[in-house]
């Protein structure tokens, strides 16, 4: 029988209700419990609140979501993992890696058709993934509006369900806010295997029955603990956002049973903001009781005394919960005094700062308590709301398992209708940005525990943990460094490769095909994927399927199903191309956006622009530097995460690698024991094992962040570098973020910081003491032996045939090739007399097609081809292999004949031939394929004359290196340079970007920086 109306209203100051709005609302709110109090007194007169169970039921998909992906990954904590205290942070799994052979002994080169194909594909993304104009621009405060909105529903006592998550440190199986049971309810993928090895199913993959069931259970429970969070502003509660981190009040396990919890809150208050409702439960904890017995019973408690310079912080805790030692004190009988005279010191100070609790060994039980005001502000950790962990390391363990969890959620479409990019970047760089920020609250930490300026990495700061002081100081010191390899582990991640073993086959004249190659190749996944719609076509497209890894079912089969056709526009051949999936990078993740073709716009989309698949990576790795470099926000104090011991030299050889592709070092004992990426380019099968032989180069320097939205694209240029329209060279936007980034607070920059802006810079000045200077579109830029990378550059650059030739004038080329062949037609003779007294081999020496490829005048081609020789005397089974190459280089190698440049392993003027000193076939460059296959050619045509072809190549090497530069340079070359009255400075330009100089910062004689 429907109840009559009460006739009360919400708001009357003569009632107290609970008014309950059952719609989903888009404000966010859970709950709103205002209260009216005296303005004389502060009495309470009336209260109400008010419940939006509708709000929480629409984020329950997404909790979901995170709580099996934390079970699915096995990284919910286990009852017996879960403590109120302590320093011990957990160890993720291992595998121990089964090494693969899966080398080949096969001809070498990878023909320029692979290179083709894949560049025309690579080509085709972009030009889809290029973005299309909108109006709008973006402000500043557009990114603080939202944080302010959350501000002011804090102050008002509001309970915002946007920031609501899942947390791994929630009980793991049968959860302890509910009764669902997995296995029953029939929420595992497949129930049937073992339990370890149980998924559970995503929330798309639920029937409508599991879904309710899982709706009430997460809604009733987060309705629950929210009304008493509301309600206890109606009783005068302010908000704890200390509760998270105050483990020393937390419910014991008995306390909690018997007040007939199902488990033990991770909070000393529900007046904290969690990360998760479901760490808490519907009840007042240990100091919003010692609140309320404060204000209504005015009684307090006392403990014997405790001294954290000589007792342990397991110590400490054993006296704080040990009932039998607690006592109350009431204060009635202070508040009497107090009122009687109003000069006399409040019932608390007159307490605390009298000799009667000393006298007896005891004082005041501590609490941890901060409210509005403080638990807005990154500035206090353990402060913050959304917080979480009783200690700094355990809440630094804390943002980073958010971060990785919630990474999918923020970058990935995830079925969702609209996956717009103009919102979801926004969204993403407010969300990720505020994020780092509260994470990096642990740089104040760090500096107040080391403000004397003696750093101290954490081995030496916990050799003694003696006492709670000591614990703190390692406690700090591992949360710091926790943070910084996190970033450091970001800013290392590559993007996601697979190799693909390729099989080339030529198309004959009768319309056959015929296999002329194979080899193994790498790709980009998301390249991976395009290709798989390409060979299979609208089977596989309509699934709109964005795969995780390059061993996706999907994926594979898709690769795998047929062919690839491609006409090459270079010599008008077809071929058809077959491949299957070897090998992925065991790290890494999309780079840019990856967008589908067949994808449609929604008709109602907020913003015209594209539907994307996937936001990419690169905006994490931006933040990442800032963060990185970012100053303490203690007023006054330039000390960042950077600076901690060791770190700066993390960043330096994150720089050479960017920047030049030097290989990374081999990972630090810190890198080990704080980051996750120690190796970031290790290859996998696809049961997780090492593959061994794979070789894959990064190019930083050319790899670029694609373009994004007109509306964001202005910001990002004036916070990291990247252009306005048109994408951005990854190195640029990295090293234009480090200079700016570091130590920009202080008029007068840090030394080191100072020292790494101008490894990183090139100046546009005129120096005095320059080492080198060099013309660029009509402008000359300096550097000395500080600019250390401008500087190596640069004389790289100078190598190059462009630039040889440009130092000439046109009259003199002109005269100089009048003059070049008769001048080195004497000197192919001289050393061909030089080398032999046989007048046969003489006379082939100077005029066999092959020795003439060889012979180009440039040091280092007689070295190499002499390494080939010794290994093809050693063993050679008909023809050429990747061991003769191999041997060959590691000899020159260990003689010093090939050298790092920083970029690959050079050889003379025949430069790069080599990546990296590992044996893979995909490591390669040009000089060292054609000269081997011409050598391996003469070595079958006529023996005799390939083993005098090495000294020959040395003696007219040395004849060549008395002459100028510019015979060196191809007589070809030369004259395509003369007949073209444009193109050259284009030319000219391509050597220059082809090191990467132009990536680095432009710095003028004022300290002003700026890029290319």
């Amino acid at each position: 029988m429907p109840q009559k109306p009460s006739n009360v209203r919400v708001g009357d100051v003569r009632t107290n209700v609970i008014h309950i709005v059952p719609e989903a609302s888009e404000s966010g709110l859970l709950g709103f419990g205002p209260s009216t109090s005296n303005p004389l007194t502060g009495e309470i007169l009336s209260a109400y609140t008010i419940m939006y169970p509708g709000v929480a039921q629409m984020g329950v998909g997404t909790a979901w979501d995170e709580l099996a992906e934390l079970y699915n990954k096995k990284e919910l904590a286990k009852p017996e993992d879960v403590k109120s205290y302590g320093l011990q942070s957990s160890t993720p799994l291992t595998e121990e890696l089964q090494l693969v052979n899966l080398t080949e002994n096969s001809i070498v080169g990878q023909p320029a058709s692979i290179e083709e194909l894949q560049k025309s594909i690579f080509k085709a993304q972009e030009q889809y993934s290029e973005t299309i104009a909108e109006d709008e621009s973006l402000q500043e405060t557009d990114i603080l509006s939202r944080k302010t909105a959350l501000e002011q529903m804090m102050a008002n006592n509001m309970f915002p369900a946007e920031y609501a998550g899942i947390s791994a440190s929630m009980v793991a199986h049968k959860t302890d806010i509910t009764e669902l049971d997995f296995f029953e309810e029939g929420m595992f993928v497949d129930s049937s295997v073992p339990v370890d090895a149980r998924k559970l199913k995503t929330w798309d993959e639920l029937d409508l029955a599991q879904r309710a069931k899982i709706s009430r259970a997460i809604s009733t429970h987060q309705y629950l603990t929210t009304l008493v969070h509301e309600v206890g502003h109606n009783l005068g509660l302010r908000h704890n956002f200390k509760g998270s981190f105050d483990g020393d009040n937390f419910f014991t396990e008995a306390q909690a049973k018997s007040l007939g919890l199902k488990g033990v809150s991770a909070t000393s208050s529900i007046m904290d903001y969690t990360p998760s409702e479901i760490n808490v439960h519907p009840a007042y904890g240990l100091y919003d009781r010692a609140a309320l017995r404060f204000a209504y019973q005015r009684k307090v408690e006392v403990h014997p005394e405790i001294d954290e310079d000589s007792q342990t912080k397991e110590e400490i805790l054993v006296v704080k919960r040990d009932e039998s030692q607690i006592k109350f004190i009431d204060l009635a009988p202070l508040d009497k005094v107090k009122r009687s005279d109003l000069s006399q010191p409040s019932a608390l100070a007159s307490l605390e700062q009298g000799y009667e609790l000393q006298s007896q060994g005891l004082q005041l039980k501590e609490f941890g308590y901060c409210t509005d005001g403080r638990g807005r502000a990154t500035t206090e950790t353990g402060c913050l709301v959304f917080d979480e962990g009783t200690s700094i390391e355990a809440i630094t363990d804390a943002y980073i398992e958010r971060y990785e969890t919630r990474s999918d959620l923020v970058n990935s479409r995830r079925n969702r209708l609209e996956f717009n990019e103009n919102n979801r970047y926004l969204s993403k760089l407010f969300s990720t940005w505020n994020s780092f920020g509260r994470m990096n609250m642990v740089v104040d930490d760090y500096y107040q525990a080391y403000f004397t300026g003696d750093y101290q990495t954490p081995a030496l700061a916990c050799s003694d943990v003696s006492t709670a002081t000591k614990q703190a100081t390692c406690d700090v010191a591992k949360a710091a460094y926790k943070q910084a390899y996190f970033y450091l582990d970001i800013l290392k991640t590559p993007e996601k490769q697979c190799i693909l073993h390729t099989k080339q086959e030529l198309k004959q004249a009768d319309g056959s095909y015929l296999e002329n190659w194979s080899g193994n190749s790498d790709w980009p996944l998301s390249s991976t994927n395009w290709l798989a719609g390409q060979v299979a076509g609208e089977v596989y497209t309509s699934k709109f399927k964005l795969p995780e890894s390059c061993f996706d079912t999907d994926l594979k089969a898709a690769v795998e199903s047929g062919y690839r056709y491609y006409t090459s526009p270079t010599n008008g051949n077809s071929y058809r191309f077959a491949y299957s999936v070897v090998a992925e990078s065991k790290h890494g993740d999309f780079l840019n956006k990856v967008t589908f073709s067949n994808r449609p716009s929604e008709e109602d989309a907020s913003y015209i622009g594209y539907e994307v698949e996937h936001l990419g990576i690169w905006m994490d790795k931006l933040l990442a530097i800032e963060s990185l470099f970012q100053p303490s926000g203690l007023r006054g104090v330039d000390f960042a995460l950077i600076d901690l011991p060791g770190v700066r030299d993390e960043m330096k050889a994150l720089v050479d690698h960017w920047a030049t592709g030097k290989p990374l070092p081999k990972a630090s004992e810190l890198a080990k024991e704080f980051g996750h990426i120690a190796e970031p380019y290790v290859f996998v099968d696809a049961n997780g094992n090492a593959v061994p032989g794979i070789s894959y180069d990064p190019q930083w320097n050319s790899s670029e962040i694609r373009a994004t939205p007109s509306r964001l694209s202005w910001i990002l240029n004036r916070w990291y570098g990247t252009n306005r329209s048109g994408g951005t060279s990854a190195a640029k936007s990295f090293l234009y973020s480090i200079y700016k980034y570091d130590s920009f607070r202080t008029d007068d920059y840090k030394p080191e910081a100072y020292e790494m802006g101008r490894y990183i810079s090139i100046s546009e000045d005129y120096l005095p003491g320059y080492t080198q200077k060099i013309d660029i579109l009509g402008k000359t830029y300096y550097a000395d032996e500080s600019n250390v990378l401008a500087e190596q550059m640069i004389k790289e650059i100078k190598k190059s045939d462009i630039f040889i030739i440009s130092q000439y004038s046109r009259s003199e080329l002109n005269e100089h090739l009048v003059g070049r062949a008769t001048h080195l037609n004497g000197l192919i003779g001289a050393a061909a007399q030089q080398s032999t007294d046989d007048g046969v081999l003489q006379a082939a020496l100077a005029s066999d097609a092959a020795v003439s490829t060889l012979r180009n005048g440039k040091s280092g081609t007689a070295k190499w081809i002499a390494a080939l020789k010794n290994e093809f005397e050693a063993s050679y089974p008909g023809f050429i292999t990747y061991g003769h190459l191999w041997e060959a280089r590691d000899k020159l190698i260990a003689s010093g004949d090939m050298v790092w440049t920083g970029s690959c392993f050079a050889l003379g003027e025949m430069g790069c031939m080599f990546s990296n000193d590992k044996s893979d076939q995909s490591n390669l460059y040009s000089p060292a394929i054609q000269s081997a296959l011409a050598y391996d050619g003469l070595w079958n045509a006529n023996n005799t004359l390939a083993l005098v072809t090495p000294t020959y190549l040395a003696n007219y090497e040395a004849q060549v290196a008395s002459l100028d530069a510019i015979y060196r340079v191809s007589e070809a070359s030369i004259k395509s340079y003369l007949d073209r009255n444009f193109g050259n400075e284009k030319l000219r330009l391509e050597a220059v970007d082809e090191k990467g100089l132009r990536n680095l910062v432009i710095v003028d004689e004022d300290s002003s920086f700026s890029i290319f």
